[in-house]
């Protein structure tokens, strides 16, 4: 079990090595333990775009890191490693819906 930081927001610890995607149900349970009136996502340190895919496809949290890390949009990564089709990768049928929808809106093209 990771210790979580104290301070450090899960992403900011990611994109520095400090955590791993695998320890963000160690800071979703020290959220819920917490007394913090901040919302779960500013909380980890996801925008709101981030906090969104996320909630919908879990397995967009190693993209949501490389983007920080890269610097560059979530929708870049997501665009980059999603040349094969969708259902083949995504965790389950809703998970692709999601993201197919959410990469083919205008708000985020």
């Amino acid at each position: 079990m990771f210790k979580v930081i104290e301070g450090g927001k899960f992403i900011e610890l990611c994109v520095q090595g400090h955590a791993l995607p695998d320890d963000i149900d160690d800071f979703v349970d020290e959220w819920h333990d917490s007394d913090s009136e901040v919302p779960l996502s500013e909380y980890l340190g996801m925008s709101s775009d981030e906090y969104e895919s996320w909630m919908h496809a879990p397995d967009t949290l190693v993209s949501i890191i490389t983007a920080r890390i890269q610097n560059v949009s979530l929708m870049t990564v997501l665009e980059s490693s999603y040349d094969l089709p969708m259902a083949a990768r995504a965790s389950s049928p809703e998970a692709a819906k999601f993201l197919m929808k959410w990469l083919n809106s205008e708000e985020h093209s």
